[in-house]
């Protein structure tokens, strides 16, 4: 026995010492407690009584009935922690317990300074306002944060190592393999975007902006697909409203007999539809973005009165706007037009836009153009 470097204990099954190693020996000399103090090595049958009581020792006989058994302990006032082995051995007709036990203080302090450390990192991850999972090669999820549970309703405990999880999140199967299919690369370190569409716990379709890394990270061993995603559902419904709105506002713009104007209050630009060379005859290259260029249009009698009543207009806040004035077209002649706008506003009641349309006039008032 004294050839092992660890501590082997043989006991009756009533737990007992009958014998041990010198290195057992010698741990124990070293032992100071108020119930298990060592005075000499030799000296095991006392100590039995206080060695059963800090082992557990009914619950030690109980799983070694059942076969090996096997437990980190320590004993006494030793800081130390042991791997201890235990097993039940026939030995001249009589049961005894054999037990070996290996110090593995080193590695179970860095085990539990790794605990501790990935602790820190979970609730870290919990605590971020983004969207972070891990993918395996397989598909199955191994990490799920609070945020995700946040936006899409399912709890870790739902999704985490679920087989049917990517399919809880996207229904539609062809759509499923081909946003999995963007997310394995096995680009080590390399960061990728996804936007997906993922379905929530209630029903509903939520747009998700993801940023995909395939690495190692000290929470989850291995190499994973680690995401970090945004919920851009409110942004794309935003997005969206905002085409159509642009799609609707061409079509109307295009099917107009006006010359139709959108002025960016904030940048100065001035933009024209089609009508401005319908009716007056510009090319599209000649007509120029810009406030000046369409006043330097208007006939030089009217062109103070029409700019200080518009911009008193935009500086006043008033929401519409209409005026007549002549205005001159390609060929040289001047046209009598009626202009009128619409006051754009942002939340906070700064106008912003103003977008209008002129119409020629011409004919009504019988006008001979100058």
């Amino acid at each position: 026995m004294d050839v092992s470097t660890g501590f082997s204990i043989i006991f009756s099954i009533d737990g007992n010492f009958v014998l041990a190693n010198k290195a057992f020996n010698e741990a124990l000399k070293s032992v100071k407690g108020d119930d298990f103090t060592v005075e000499h090595a030799d000296d095991l049958e006392m100590k039995s009584s206080s060695f059963k009581k800090r082992f557990f020792w009914n619950d030690i006989i109980e799983a070694v009935k059942d076969g090996n058994f096997s437990m980190n302990i320590s004993f006494g006032d030793f800081p130390n922690i042991y791997k201890c082995h235990a097993a039940s051995v026939l030995i001249e007709n009589r049961d005894f317990v054999v037990m070996c036990m290996n110090e593995v203080t080193p590695s179970h302090q860095l085990e539990k300074k790794l605990m501790e450390k990935n602790g820190f990192f979970e609730n870290l991850l919990d605590e971020l306002p983004q969207m972070i999972c891990a993918l395996d090669e397989n598909g199955i999820i191994r990490y799920w944060n609070d945020q995700c549970q946040v936006v899409l309703g399912y709890s870790s405990d739902e999704l985490v190592l679920k087989p049917d999880a990517a399919e809880k999140l996207m229904p539609n199967r062809k759509y499923r393999e081909e946003i999995l299919e963007k997310i394995y690369r096995k680009e080590s370190g390399v960061l990728r975007f996804v936007n997906t569409a993922m379905h929530s716990i209630d029903g509903y379709e939520k747009t998700i902006a993801w940023n995909v890394r395939f690495m190692n990270n000290p929470l989850i061993p291995g190499l994973n697909y680690w995401l970090v995603g945004t919920d851009i559902t409110a942004m794309e419904i935003a997005m969206k409203s905002v085409v159509d709105s642009e799609n609707r506002y061409s079509m109307i713009s295009k099917a107009s007999n006006d010359a139709v104007w959108d002025w960016d209050l904030i940048s100065d630009q001035l933009w024209w539809n089609d009508g401005m060379t319908s009716l007056f005859g510009y090319d599209p290259e000649e007509i120029k973005n810009t406030y000046q260029w369409w006043l330097d249009r208007v006939h030089p009698s009217y062109t103070k009165a029409v700019d200080e009543k518009l911009r008193l207009h935009v500086e006043e806040g008033r929401q519409f706007w209409s005026d007549e004035y002549l205005f001159r077209k390609k060929d040289g002649t001047y046209a009598l037009v009626f202009d009128k706008g619409y006051l754009v506003k942002d939340e906070k009641g700064r106008p912003i836009r103003f977008v209008g349309g002129i119409v020629d006039i011409t004919h009504t008032k019988n006008l001979n153009p100058l």
